[in-house]
């Protein structure tokens, strides 16, 4: 009997947390925070589970899975490097900063859909506060804000 119950306990959980991951990682109704650029985009904490950070291909996964305003899954995509720091260097030291703030953004290093060498083992990563670029390694957690 005590077995059964270990086993039950186990399942439940297991079932739990894959509910929990798929809902997290398959959003189905984010709100655009901002248009900027001729684009709408996601806020950067609010395009996968909090603290908004992920690795590259749950990234690109989530982007593509968005069907935030009606639209369905596949209307939405990671920003390329010009797109995201583009929209980066349209708000350093300008009132724009504080739609981006009150929006929820997070003003640290966030994905790009480019690939930073030829293997796609990195994509260009845009830090938010200073719109410095670099290349984070596809393993690695950063901010995801999805565009369209």
């Amino acid at each position: 009997m005590e077995v059964m119950k270990k086993t039950a306990k186990k399942l439940t959980r297991s079932i739990t947390a894959g509910l929990l991951l798929s809902s997290l990682l398959l959003p189905s109704a984010f709100a655009a925070d901002v248009v900027s650029g001729g684009l709408t985009w996601t806020s950067n904490r609010g395009a996968v589970a909090s603290p908004g950070k992920s690795n590259w291909s749950v990234a690109k996964a989530t982007c593509n899975a968005l069907t935030a305003q009606g639209l369905p899954a596949g209307s939405w995509r990671l920003p390329t490097k010009e797109e995201l720091s583009a929209l980066s260097a349209s708000q350093i030291g300008t009132r724009f900063f504080y739609t981006l703030r009150d929006a929820g953004w997070g003003f640290d290093w966030t994905w790009t859909s480019t690939a930073a060498n030829s293997n796609a083992d990195f994509h260009y990563i845009v830090n938010l506060s200073n719109n410095k670029i670099d290349a984070g390694h596809n393993s690695e957690y950063y901010y995801v804000s999805c565009v369209r």
